[in-house]
Parts: structure tokens; C-alpha cells; sequence
């Protein structure tokens, strides 16, 4: 909308001390400082460090994992997660208690299918034991993906929109 980056950054960290659980403000502010949009994967580390840390005495590292999932594919046929700032480990132990609070199959999936896509094959192989099918077509795209994981086989980088 034309505002400047401080601005909008302001409006963000306002909105989220007046609403501090109300997760779409952090994925906004986050999908903002993407690549793909008008940041860095620095800004979104920095960004995602200084909710973490906000947020830390309530949830955890949840929300880290999740400004993670929301940021998505960024660049280079890769997910933010991957970037050289990205804390993985961090991002292991969000995932971790997400499915501890919320064990759906579809926050399995996608954690199954980021650990493959990172890849890890220790905390795929820890996922993949929780899966139940029919798999959560979002996650995996194209569907092989999900077999592909399943043998500790890499799979091809997703492309924007899949």
C-alpha cells in the first residue's frame, strides 16, 4: 500500500502487543520481510528471533516453527527455513510442540514434509512414524513426494504456487 518498511513494521509490532495471540499479524509482518516480498532472509531470522523471544514464556518455540511454515518458498526453489539464518534446530523444536498441543495429520504432514525437504531423515523418520493415509495432499506435492520420504530419497525442489 506505499507505506514505508518502518512504518509498516511499526503497525505490525502495535498490532501484535495489543493482540499477542493473534498469529496472522506475526505471518503478515513475516510474509513482508520475505524475499519475495520486501526483505531478507536476515530480517525474517531477526524477526522471527524477536517473537520467539516475546513469546517464549507462553509457547514456546511454536511460533518460531510457525513464522517458518507461513513464510513458505522464497527463493531459489527454497523455504525460508533453509536459509543460512534459519536456526533448523529451533525450527525442530517448534515443530515438535505443535504436534505436542495440536497432533492433526495435517501438522504431521507438513512437518514430515519439511524434514524430508530440509532434508533430515532423523526428524522425517521421527514424523513419517506419526503419519496416517490418506496423506494430506497439500503437504506433499506432487504425491510421490510422500514415498519419496518414506525411503529417505530426495525429492526434486518444489516451484512457487505447488
Amino acid at each position: 500500500m506505499g507505506v514505508e518498511k518502518s512504518r509498516f513494521l511499526e503497525i505490525v509490532h502495535e498490532g501484535m502487543t495489543r493482540y499477542p495471540d493473534y498469529d496472522e499479524l506475526v505471518f503478515i509482518g513475516a510474509d513482508y520481510l520475505s524475499p519475495k516480498w520486501h526483505g531478507s532472509l536476515e530480517e525474517l531470522e531477526e524477526f522471527a528471533r524477536a517473537s520467539l523471544e516475546r513469546t517464549m514464556p507462553t509457547r514456546g518455540y511454536e511460533l518460531y516453527a510457525r513464522i517458518y511454515w507461513a513464510a513458505g518458498l522464497v527463493t531459489d526453489k527454497k523455504y525460508a527455513f533453509q536459509g543460512p539464518a534459519a536456526n533448523w534446530g529451533d525450527m525442530v523444536k517448534g515443530m515438535d510442540e505443535v504436534i505436542q498441543r495440536y497432533p492433526s495429520q495435517w501438522n504431521i504432514h507438513f512437518f514430515t514434509f519439511f524434514s524430508c525437504y530440509k532434508p533430515d531423515w532423523d526428524v522425517a523418520e521421527k514424523y513419517m512414524a506419526l503419519t496416517e493415509e490418506p496423506i494430506v495432499g497439500d503437504a506433499w506435492s506432487p504425491a510421490t513426494n510422500y514415498k519419496r520420504c518414506q525411503y529417505g530419497i530426495e525429492f526434486a525442489p518444489r516451484q512457487a504456487g505447488e
